[in-house]
């Protein structure tokens, strides 16, 4: 996959370097490189020199020999990491995307809601109307039918199914919006449409870095919480968030 110039005409609303979107995401940016990016290696039967494409459908952005990466890359990025810890195959998700794209017709295959894991193994998708609508089996529940993505298309039916959406936020049915990193009932939000991505309080828009930067300074949750006027929670949040990250700015990567 080639990557693409950032230019006036092309900058995404929302756009993160591999090692900022890797902190955010806790993933290891050599990983991530090979799934944005594709890599080289050398085939162990007959020494010849061969390429891995990327997983991603899209390509990356560059800017200054830097890899830039989306918004719904990243969340595809999240996913990638996600189905790998539940034990699916690289092989298997790099199939999936391609099989998911020709029938929901999303470019980020990998971050259309009701993706999920089917006993550990298989990637499925559950209710997408162009996909299983008049194909639940009488007696059975919508809710109940699957895609067996592994499969290329076959129908499964599954009994407990484990979601993996809970912080991701979408709109029109396919295109995720807003990422939240610890959870909704947490003050910090990634919103695509906000302030070029950056992680912020939802409700005062003040990014975390800068509510934390604030506290690091030696100021008190209370202070900073009055002079942005922002709630406490929101405070503590950005500060749970921030410490985690292992740097001091969102922008320094």
């Amino acid at each position: 996959m080639q990557s693409q110039p950032i230019t006036r005409e092309t900058i995404p609303t929302a756009f993160y370097t591999v090692p900022s979107a890797c902190r955010i995401l806790h993933v290891q940016p050599r990983k991530v490189n090979r799934w944005v990016c594709g890599y080289e290696f050398v085939s162990s039967a007959d020494g010849v020199a061969r390429r891995s494409g990327p997983i991603l459908l899209t390509p990356v952005y560059e800017a200054h020999n830097v890899t830039l990466i989306t918004f719904e890359q990243m969340i595809e990025v999240m996913f990638i990491d996600t189905f790998l810890q539940r034990g699916i195959r690289l092989p298997v998700i790099r199939e999936a995307a391609k099989w998911l794209s020709l029938v929901c017709g999303s470019v980020h295959p990998l971050a259309v809601p009701n993706l999920f894991t089917y006993n550990g193994r298989i990637i499925a998708t559950k209710n997408i109307d162009a996909i299983v609508a008049g194909v639940a089996p009488d007696g059975v529940s919508p809710d109940a039918v699957y895609i067996d993505l592994a499969k290329m298309g076959q129908i499964v039916i599954g009994a407990t199914v484990e979601g993996l959406l809970a912080r991701v936020d979408y709109e029109n049915a396919l295109d995720p919006t807003r990422f939240w990193p610890i959870g909704k009932d947490r003050d910090v939000v990634i919103d695509r449409e906000r302030s070029f991505g950056r992680p912020l309080d939802p409700r005062s828009g003040v990014p975390t870095n800068v509510l934390y930067g604030m506290y690091k300074s030696g100021e008190t949750v209370e202070s900073v919480a009055r002079w942005f006027g922002a709630h406490r929670k929101a405070v503590r949040d950005a500060i749970d968030f921030e410490s985690t990250l292992g740097y001091r700015s969102f922008l320094a990567a």
